[in-house]
């Protein structure tokens, strides 16, 4: 993805992803997790309305398994956890479909809470 894709993404994201009080608005006490494909790439929203020490940890090895790296992410660990980022297939990897990504978020947010006990 080139830097103008990239800019694009990101203010795309910021436009229609990125309003935290939207997004916010729409969470329960469970995590949402919101993934939608751009042009090589996707656009990630995780939210977890606590605190979630180690959990940005789980969430990059999952990206990584995948072969999908960051290339640019807003997160917030203080009250609640909130991760906007815009990840892009690695070269030579297969195409990733948006849910594989979802699913894999999700499968990294269910290890995390079963390794911290918290259900």
């Amino acid at each position: 993805m080139g830097s103008r894709e990239r800019k694009k993404a990101a203010a795309a994201a910021n436009s229609s992803h990125h309003n935290s009080k939207e997004f916010r608005a729409s969470t329960s006490s469970s995590a949402v997790v919101n993934v939608e494909s751009v042009e090589r790439g996707f656009l990630i929203n995780v939210f977890l309305e606590r605190n979630s020490p180690g959990l940005l940890v789980r969430i990059l090895e999952a990206f990584e398994k995948l072969g999908l790296g960051v290339l640019d992410a807003d997160i917030s660990c203080s009250d609640c956890f909130q991760l906007q980022a815009v990840g892009e297939e690695n070269e030579g990897r297969k195409i990733i479909k948006a849910q594989v990504v979802k699913n894999a978020v999700k499968q990294a947010i269910k290890e995390w809470s079963e390794s911290d006990g918290q259900a």
